[in-house]
């Protein structure tokens, strides 16, 4: 088991300089650990030993194709890509820009330049990330948003037969009313589509991104228990824009 502790990509070293990916995921004995493993020093010695053995087993090879000379300046680099290979084979899921590890179903942003865990997509009308923590804010967003564009839609179309069949208004006129009519019932179509989309996304417990991924449906668990997950367990709170579902890990 293994418990993260804030450290990593942003701790910098004595002089200044930003700690290198063999920094970050070394095990150092006291000035930090990016992952502290639970259970008694015997279990953290021998996973110490487990990750320099591996270290050393990946880095030998790639030592060997270069010169003395070429390996004495590039063995930053070859510790890097050894580090990465024992990540790879362990099946962790690793960011290269944050220099961290991250769970599942969490992806980097590169407008919010962070992880963000169950990352459905950078939204530009929020600025931010739709995930995990504010799904459901979205959710209410695109629901409301859709009730009031279907609301102007209906009750805007006896003031648009009205005005086209009126003689005595300019033609100029006419035009403007048809235009903001044809404007709003292109947003209605766009945003009361989109918005069905997300709740059918809810009701299969996927995001936009593994939607595009083409992914399996790993993580549903019933349409009923995939919608409490997002809008919460109390159906009096489930179309007020608080109280969301933050159980689990996402």
């Amino acid at each position: 088991v293994y418990k993260r502790q804030e450290y990593g990509a942003r701790k910098v070293g004595k002089d200044g300089e930003r700690l290198s990916l063999k920094d970050n995921l070394s095990v150092p004995d006291e000035s930090r650990r990016e992952y502290q493993t639970v259970g008694g020093p015997g279990r953290q010695n021998d996973e110490e030993n487990r990750i320099d053995q591996a270290r050393s087993e990946y880095s030998a090879p790639l030592l060997e194709d270069h010169n003395r000379d070429d390996a004495q300046h590039d063995t930053g680099r070859f510790e890097t890509m050894a580090l990465l290979q024992i990540i790879k084979k362990k099946n962790k899921r690793f960011c290269s820009h944050c220099l961290k590890f991250k769970p599942e179903r969490c992806h980097h942003c590169r407008q919010c330049n962070r992880c963000v865990l169950k990352m459905d997509h950078h939204c530009p009308w929020v600025i931010n990330c739709i995930g995990f923590r504010n799904y459901k804010y979205f959710m209410m967003m695109l629901f409301y948003g859709s009730l009031s564009l279907l609301f102007v839609t209906l009750t805007y179309v006896e003031c648009l037969y009205d005005v086209l069949f009126n003689p005595a208004l300019s033609i100029f006129v006419v035009y403007l009313v048809a235009m903001a009519y044809t404007v709003n019932l292109t947003l209605t179509v766009i945003v009361t589509g989109f918005c069905g989309f997300h709740f059918w996304l809810v009701l299969r417990n996927k995001s936009t991104i593994e939607y595009c991924e083409k992914k399996d449906a790993r993580y549903h668990v019933g349409k009923f228990r995939n919608f409490l997950m997002v809008f919460g367990e109390n159906p009096l709170l489930w179309f007020f824009p608080f109280n969301p579902n933050l159980k689990g890990n996402g």
